[in-house]
């Protein structure tokens, strides 16, 4: 987030700081997050700060009037403020807080799939970890896709929210395939995993290991 503000005007100044004559080295960026409550009266949820989230700072020089934020979490609320800093006087007076809603985008790649190839030779379970960071929205499904060794794609394969173990079926034995997965959210789709390990199908009829 860019928090933006103007610079402090000598009529603002914390009481103390004009009595002593100080002027303010800096100043300090305040953040917390914000929760929908239990919705009370009138039909709406009402906004609370929850007090274990533990307010954060961060301090600026007196020359700046903004400053970027960053490792907010997606589609969230949040809670800023700021405050003069002088290194005689202390803290000055906070300023009026402000709401701002980090922005919902999309979620990062699935984790590179493991491959176990099945035992009819023509079929191999995948099983992946689902993305590091959701980018604020729940992932909705997972598209599989395959590629052969002769470079032929085939349609990707939708696979519910819920899994991250699948079987692709109707391959041809003896081919070479890798595959990669992909995430879906109200958002758009993720980048593409990391290609699997090369698999070859082997000969029909040999047991299929399971993912762990």
């Amino acid at each position: 987030a860019r928090v933006e503000w103007l610079p402090l005007s000598p009529s603002a100044r914390s009481p103390r700081w004009r009595r002593s004559g100080a002027t303010p080295d800096g100043y300090r960026v305040h953040w917390r997050r914000v929760y929908d409550g239990g919705g009370g009266g009138g039909g709406g949820s009402a906004r609370a700060e929850r007090r274990d989230d533990a307010v954060s700072s961060c301090w600026v020089g007196t020359e700046a009037t903004w400053c970027v934020i960053g490792r907010l979490a997606y589609n969230a609320e949040y809670l800023f403020w700021i405050a003069g800093v002088s290194r005689a006087s202390g803290d000055g007076p906070p300023s009026h807080k402000v709401t701002a809603r980090t922005p919902v985008t999309r979620p990062s790649a699935p984790g590179r799939p493991s491959t176990h190839a099945g035992g009819s030779g023509t079929s191999v379970q995948l099983c992946w970890a689902p993305p590091a960071v959701d980018g604020g929205a729940p992932v909705l499904s997972y598209f599989v896709h395959t590629t052969a060794s002769d470079g032929t794609h085939s349609d990707p394969l939708v696979v519910p929210c819920d899994f991250n173990a699948f079987s692709v079926d109707g391959l041809r034995p003896g081919v070479a395939y890798t595959f990669q997965v992909q995430a879906v959210t109200r958002v758009g789709q993720s980048d593409l995993s990391e290609s699997s390990d090369l698999v070859v199908l082997g000969v029909p009829g040999e047991p299929a290991p399971q993912c762990e």
